[in-house]
């Protein structure tokens, strides 16, 4: 059992008796990490897949005359960023948007009076 926890057997014959209980506490808490590890994995390859597929599903049925084409991500997702920082690129690409509508229906309009 104490190998199992990476004890060696000098550890376990020759020291004080509750260092195993350390190595098996520090055992745990590894394949704990490993596990969250793991599932915060699998769930960031579930966002790559689910983005793929809403994208494939929404060029191909859900795309109106006029709309652009959504492309999947060219760069990973930056793990790093903040929520703040996820709203604040949001409003700034709103921003962008209602900036070029607001350009095309002034020159609708300036093509209507002409």
């Amino acid at each position: 059992m104490a190998i199992t926890f990476g004890m060696s057997a000098q550890e376990f014959w020759d020291e004080d008796p509750d260092l195993m209980w350390a190595y098996q506490k520090s055992y745990i808490d590894q394949k704990k990490i490993e596990k969250e590890t793991m599932n915060f994995n699998s769930w960031l390859q579930g966002m790559y897949i689910y983005d793929g597929f809403s994208k494939v599903i929404y060029n191909s049925f859900g795309r109106k005359e006029g709309m652009s084409a959504k492309d999947y991500p060219n760069q990973p997702y930056d793990l790093n960023k903040t929520k703040e920082d996820i709203e604040r690129e949001q409003i700034l690409e709103n921003e962008a948007r209602i900036k070029a509508r607001s350009k095309e229906i002034a020159e609708m309009i300036k093509r209507q009076n002409k």
